[in-house]
């Protein structure tokens, strides 16, 4: 299967290049780290707008630390992803200990 995008990079400049139409808006690209800044800086140059970085940190589910469950962002606080909102999934969150949150700041 050939690849979308030769790099991030291209993916950005192809990304930007197709959202041209809302540069009038006067829109903010907002980036995560690490993969996101390359793409999300070609497409702030594309459509002249600032770039804003968001440093967050993944909070790992209990039982499978790389299944993304929520993350701390960098402010006092926490999001959990949409599918942990659910009473079937407290028990999960519970799971969360307070160490994690409290040493999972960016």
């Amino acid at each position: 299967m050939p690849k979308a995008f030769s790099n991030r990079r291209d993916a950005g400049r192809r990304l930007g290049a197709a959202l041209g139409h809302l540069r009038n808006l006067d829109p903010i690209v907002l980036a995560l780290p690490r993969g996101g800044v390359p793409v999300a800086y070609e497409i702030a140059g594309a459509l002249e707008a600032p770039l804003a970085v968001l440093l967050v940190r993944k909070i790992g589910a209990p039982s499978n630390p790389e299944l993304g469950i929520g993350v701390v962002v960098d402010a006092p606080t926490h999001r959990w992803s949409s599918t942990m909102r659910g009473s079937s999934a407290c028990h999960c969150r519970q799971a969360i200990s307070k160490k994690q949150l409290r040493t999972s700041s960016p």
